[in-house]
């Protein structure tokens, strides 16, 4: 008679499962379970508000790009962070289908190499000859920028999908605050608590 969400009662008693069938809870076993599901349900909203975050700021660099903004677009792949997303992966996901770990591993590998790209970026400008070439699939790019511009629509085609695949799977949509020093406020208040 457990819950996935907490624990629960029937007829006023909280019932654990055993192997031969099921057993009242003791009140500390009652009270540590409701902190644990309380815990999960924070967790999730973090990963939740962070994960808006990072998907709206990925949405932001797809219109940089599509306005010829490559400096604004790389300023904000500066700005993706995943901490909380990293926590919930590794202390919740196992919760959920494989396609939520999957979904989580895959954005944040992406925004990891996003955060990347400035320093790639640099190396390209600073190394560029007359004549750049760099081939990539069936492409072949001669400016730093072309070929920067385009890995970066290519990592966030895949970082966007995967939002939208956990937010299929989970059933929910990723909340969008304002800013990270919001985002660290509501965490630093959950901690309080």
């Amino acid at each position: 008679m457990e819950s996935k969400k907490g624990p629960h009662q029937y007829q006023n008693i909280f019932y654990k499962r055993i192997s031969d069938g099921n057993e009242p809870m003791q009140v500390d076993e009652i009270k540590r379970r409701i902190i644990e599901s309380e815990k999960k349900e924070v967790l999730l909203q973090l990963f939740l508000q962070e994960g808006g975050l990072v998907k709206n700021k990925m949405e932001e660099i797809k219109k940089c790009l599509a306005a010829n903004e490559l400096l604004s677009a790389i300023s904000i792949c500066d700005l993706l962070h995943t901490s909380a997303s990293e926590h919930f992966l590794y202390d919740q996901s196992y919760l959920y289908s494989h396609k939520v770990y999957d979904g989580i591993s895959r954005i944040i590998e992406v925004s990891e190499k996003l955060f990347d790209l400035r320093e790639t970026f640099e190396d390209l400008l600073n190394s560029k000859s007359k004549n750049f070439n760099m081939k990539s699939g069936q492409k072949t790019y001669t400016a730093p920028e072309e070929y920067i511009k385009d890995t970066i629509n290519d990592f966030l085609d895949m970082g966007l999908l995967h939002f939208n695949n956990i937010e299929i799977a989970l059933n929910v949509k990723f909340i969008k605050p304002a800013t990270y020093d919001e985002l660290l406020k509501l965490y630093k208040d959950e901690i309080k608590k």
